[in-house]
């Protein structure tokens, strides 16, 4: 293999690890534009069951296991569509992290992920994406009981 072929292969490598750290970026960023779209929308139902009296949809008693059951409905969603966003954003960089490994040994700073975590121990990342999805269950379980104690309610 000539020099040139090398030097065209790793241009192209490298072009591939670019493309994927743009769609990371741009992942990320996707990901809490629609996080705080999904957290609007479940705030305000949030806050209708609490107006569920005056509010008066669907008859006082229909509006009190409507709404949380329509809220148990929506966080489930967004527990499962934040999961399959994380999963995406994670398959990305184990991609670029494998080019780099297994095609560009001459540019990759560190040769191993054990090299870098013995190195920057502390400055280890927390697991954001994962942690995020604690919110979407807290909402679930928040309207689960609201709904079980809106039908404890509505038989005594």
């Amino acid at each position: 293999m000539s020099e040139n072929d090398k030097l065209d292969k790793d241009n192209i490598y490298l072009e591939n690890i670019k493309i994927l750290v743009d769609l990371v970026k741009y992942d990320g960023k996707l990901y809490w534009d629609k996080f705080n779209v999904w957290l609007v929308l479940i705030s305000a139902l949030l806050i209708a069951t609490q107006y569920a009296e005056q509010l008066f949809i669907f008859g006082f008693e229909l509006s009190k296991f409507f709404i949380p059951f329509i809220g148990l409905i929506t966080s489930f969603v967004w527990f499962c569509t934040s999961s399959r966003s994380r999963k995406t954003f994670n398959h990305y960089i184990r991609l670029a992290r494998d080019i780099e490994e297994n095609h560009l040994k001459d540019f990759t700073l560190w040769k191993r992920e054990d090299d870098l975590n013995k190195t920057y121990r502390r400055y280890e990342k927390m697991p954001i994406l994962k942690m995020s999805l604690i919110i979407p269950l807290a909402f679930f379980i928040t309207f689960l009981l609201l709904l079980l104690s809106n039908i404890f309610f509505f038989f005594v």
